[in-house]
């Protein structure tokens, strides 16, 4: 349908001028709800589809055909039916002269019309192994949403967990290539060479410098690699690795903000190992490589560092929780992980949850379905698009 919010004129009887005569189209409850909370001397009288209406008397106000409507002029109707699309067109027909405005008592259904009606694409990354399948395992896939149907089209097979836009296409992290460079079209430009066994996660971009920086989730450490895809530094979260030869701090996203660096990971103290979760992100100065300031903890393995709409943001995972800045915002009931925004939607990942046995939160409802949540953080509503199981590790969400 397409509708757009944006054009939708709601009534406000606070700016009513008295020289405009009122008519209501629709007779039903949100008509009656209005009349009770507004002056009916005001009304000149209702208008209804519904023919057996015609000549009768609604809350002691004549109802009539909405032909009525035509010639008239210096007139406003206000519409009281959930048909609110179909009527405006109606009354435009009818009279093109007339002001049309919906009544404030349907907002809440304009906004759920308008996010059940939303068209986007959508990139989704996954991390399963890759496999030779249409619609299964690892890779990027796009999601082609259209109104309240979608489609999910394979478009790049691997064990792919970042994904960022950069130029006049994306920039992925593969744990067998590293940083692979590919063209709107997803067709590959540019690979790069990488050390195996390190699991590239998360990738950022550093546009002073041209540098990329991919997270390694074995290994602790940040791999920074120059424009041709060679790697020329490499950032170490702390000394434990070096000692225990594992995976301490398990960290996974990245983020550029000015000259700073943002790592989110399963374990700030580097004891992930010893199932201490206490999750959170590092700021890390980009000239000097050195840990600047604990920015969030007390997390549970969390992910999606975020610069959305002028706000750092975070999702922690496994409790499913949307924090922007400093605010919890909102909980889900998957595990969140991917994030992106359009300035009105948020849209997260939810994947299977592996280890909702771990929550010790008083959350009593845990998702184990995946898909992509699409979150109306103004009006607290959201929908969910829901994939199959055979992708059912979401890593990475980019609204396109």
């Amino acid at each position: 349908m397409g509708l757009n919010l944006h054009n939708i004129n709601f009534f406000k009887a606070s700016e009513h001028k008295k020289t405009k005569k009122l008519i209501l189209f629709g007779v039903g409850i949100v008509c009656k709800k209005f009349l009770n909370n507004f002056s009916k001397s005001k009304v000149l009288y209702l208008v209804d589809n519904n023919q057996s209406l015609w000549g009768t008397k609604f809350e002691g106000i004549e109802v009539k055909s909405p032909k009525k409507l035509k010639g008239l002029k210096n007139t406003e109707v206000i519409i009281m039916t959930t048909s609110f699309v179909d009527v405006i067109k109606q009354v435009k027909n009818i009279n093109k002269s007339l002001s049309i405005k919906v009544s404030d008592y349907l907002r809440d259904l304009i906004n759920i019309e308008f996010l059940q009606n939303l068209k986007k694409k959508i990139l989704i990354s996954s991390g399963l192994p890759a496999i030779n399948e249409k619609n299964s395992g690892g890779g990027l896939y796009e999601v082609d949403l259209q109104g309240l149907k979608w489609s999910l089209r394979k478009v790049y097979s691997g064990t792919v967990h970042g994904v960022i836009k950069i130029d006049n296409g994306f920039a992925i992290s593969d744990s067998v290539n590293g940083v692979i460079l590919l063209d709107k079209n997803y067709k590959i430009k540019k690979k790069g060479k990488y050390p195996l066994n390190t699991r590239a996660h998360g990738i950022a971009f550093d546009k002073k410098n041209n540098f990329f920086y991919v997270a390694c989730s074995n290994t602790d450490k940040i791999k920074v690699f120059n424009g041709n895809l060679k790697l020329i530094d490499t950032i170490s979260i702390s000394d434990k690795f070096k000692t225990y030869k594992l995976s301490q701090h398990h960290i996974n996203d990245l983020c550029i903000v000015d000259r700073n660096l943002y790592v989110s990971m399963f374990s700030l103290s580097g004891n992930h190992k010893r199932n201490i979760y206490d999750g959170g992100v590092y700021e890390i100065n980009l000239e000097s490589k050195k840990i600047k300031n604990k920015l969030y903890g007390n997390l549970t393995m969390p992910h999606s560092i975020k610069f959305l709409d002028d706000s750092i943001t975070i999702l922690d995972s496994l409790k499913g929780g949307l924090l922007i800045g400093s605010n919890p915002i909102a909980t889900f009931s998957g595990f969140s992980r991917g994030l992106s925004s359009d300035g009105t939607y948020y849209y997260i990942g939810q994947s299977r949850n592996r280890n909702f046995s771990r929550i010790n939160t008083n959350k009593n409802n845990v998702s184990i379905d995946n898909s992509i949540l699409i979150y109306d953080i103004k009006n607290k509503i959201s929908r969910n698009l829901y994939l199959p199981f055979s992708v059912s590790e979401i890593h990475e969400v980019m609204v396109l």
